[in-house]
C-alpha cells in the first residue's frame, strides 16, 4: 500500500495558471445626462464658458475616450460660435480631464436667438465608438439697440380750420430688442416741449402728434418739433426724429378795403359802397381818396391786389403807395356829375 500511494503521489503536480483577458471596443463612452439647457446673455464676452460632466468608458484605457467633438445639431458643420475645450487638471494623485464649452464669437440673439449643439465623445477603438451629449443654448436679451425711425424726416401739412385734437402726424421707431428693452415710447425734446408743449402734443405710446389748440391759433408757417423714441430697457436707448409741420391757410377772408377821403367830405351810400363829394372843376391828377386794403389770411392768400372795374369814361385812375396801400387820382378835372367807382 504504501509504495502504491508514494507512486499515485508522484504523478500529480500543482500547475498555475494566469488568465489574461483582452479588452474589447465593447462600450460606447457615455455621458451622465443627454441634454443640457444654458442661458447666455447676448453681451456675454468670448471665453470658456460652462463646464460639462466629460464622457465616461467602461471599456480600458486602451479603448477609452480619445476626445470630443461639437457641431451643430442639423448638421455636420462645426459651429461658428461654440467649441468644446479638454483641460487636464493635475493634483498630487493623479490627473483629471475637465471638458468646458467655449465661446468663440459674441452673440447676437436678434439675429439668432437659440443655438442646438451636438457634443460627440469618441473613443480609441477600432472601430471607433461614440457618445452624445444634446446642448441647447438660448440666448437672453440685453438691451444693445437703439429705437430706429422708419423715416429719417417728417413732414406734413396742416390746414389752418384744423380743429384741436386733429392728429396732425404719426412718427414710428422700431427696437428689435425684447421685451421692456424692446418697449418704444414717445415724448418731445426738452427744447421743443418748452416752446411748443402748449400748441402741441405727442402719445407716448402711439406717436401721433396732436394738436393741443386751434390750427387759427398758431402764429407760425412752419414748426419743427424735435421728437423722441426711448426704450423700456434699464439703461434706456433713445434716438430723436425732426418733424416738420408747415400751416396752410385756407382762404377764408375777402380782402376788406378802407377808404379814407382826406379833405373831401365822405359819406355812407348802401352796404358795400362809400360816397366821396368833390368840388366841381377840380385840378387833374388829384388825390381823391385813400384806400387801406388788408385779408386775414396768411401767405399768398393775404396777399392783396386793388384795380379799378367801372369808370368807363377815364376820370379816374388807381395807383399803389405801398403793399396794402392804394390812393384814387383824377385824370382830368371834374363837372358836377356824381361819379360812382367800384374797387
Amino acid at each position: 500500500m504504501n509504495d502504491v500511494g508514494s507512486c499515485l503521489f508522484r504523478y500529480f503536480e500543482v500547475i498555475r495558471v494566469q488568465l489574461v483577458i483582452v479588452d474589447i471596443n465593447d462600450n460606447a463612452p457615455a455621458f451622465s445626462q443627454q441634454r443640457v439647457s444654458i442661458a447666455l446673455s447676448e453681451l456675454t464676452p468670448p471665453k470658456d464658458l460652462f463646464p460639462l460632466m466629460p464622457a465616461s468608458d467602461a471599456d480600458s484605457p486602451a479603448n477609452g475616450v480619445a476626445g470630443y467633438r461639437l457641431t451643430v445639431l442639423e448638421s455636420t458643420d462645426p459651429s461658428p460660435f461654440f467649441d468644446v475645450r479638454v483641460i487636464n487638471v493635475n493634483s498630487t494623485t493623479s490627473t483629471t480631464a475637465e471638458l468646458r464649452l467655449v465661446l468663440k464669437q459674441p452673440l447676437d440673439r436678434e439675429t439668432a436667438d437659440q443655438h442646438h449643439l451636438r457634443v460627440l465623445a469618441y473613443d480609441m477603438g477600432s472601430p471607433s465608438l461614440t457618445g452624445t451629449l444634446y446642448i441647447d443654448v438660448t440666448v437672453e436679451d440685453a438691451n444693445d439697440n437703439v429705437p430706429q425711425f422708419d423715416k429719417e424726416l417728417y413732414a406734413t401739412v396742416l390746414l389752418e380750420t384744423a380743429p384741436r385734437g386733429t392728429t396732425v402726424i404719426r412718427v414710428a421707431a422700431v427696437d428689435v430688442d425684447s421685451d421692456s428693452n424692446g418697449r418704444v415710447s414717445y415724448r418731445f425734446t426738452a427744447r421743443t416741449q418748452a416752446a411748443y408743449g402748449h400748441q402741441f402734443s405727442v402719445d407716448a405710446s402711439t406717436g401721433d402728434v396732436r394738436l393741443s389748440t386751434e390750427a387759427r391759433h398758431l402764429e407760425q408757417a412752419e414748426y419743427v418739433l424735435g421728437v423722441v423714441a426711448e426704450d423700456g430697457g434699464e439703461q434706456s436707448g433713445v434716438s430723436g426724429v425732426s418733424v416738420s409741420v408747415v400751416v396752410v391757410d385756407v382762404n377764408q377772408h375777402a380782402p376788406v378795403i378802407m377808404v379814407d377821403a382826406a379833405d373831401f367830405r365822405m359819406s355812407s351810400g348802401s352796404k358795400d359802397q362809400n360816397v366821396v363829394e368833390l368840388t366841381e372843376h377840380g385840378a387833374a391828377n388829384m388825390t381823391v381818396a385813400m384806400l387801406s386794403v388788408t385779408d386775414e389770411d396768411r401767405g399768398d392768400n393775404g396777399r392783396v391786389t386793388c384795380r379799378m372795374t367801372s369808370d368807363g369814361q377815364g376820370h379816374f385812375s388807381i395807383a399803389k403807395l405801398h403793399n396794402t396801400v392804394y390812393r384814387i387820382i383824377s385824370n382830368r378835372p371834374l363837372d358836377s356829375r356824381k361819379v360812382s367807382l367800384s374797387q
